[in-house]
């Protein structure tokens, strides 16, 4: 399972935007592919964060 959290500096709240079971042999998506769709998507719900952080887990060469 994958999280997206947001997290408020000034707040200091955290709150889950979205999650992703990652299981490529079903949905034939890779770490990276829920990663950008998850943020694609908290940008389109009006979250606009002035950084995002992930884990090395998700780094990669491969830009779309």
């Amino acid at each position: 399972m994958t999280n997206l959290v947001w997290h408020g500096i000034e707040s200091k709240t955290t709150v889950p935007v979205d999650f992703r079971m990652y299981a490529p042999e079903e949905d034939g998506k890779t770490k990276n592919d829920h990663f950008r769709e998850m943020v694609k998507i908290a940008v389109e719900r009006s979250l606009c964060p002035d950084a995002v952080l992930a884990d090395t887990w998700y780094s990669s060469l491969n830009s779309h």
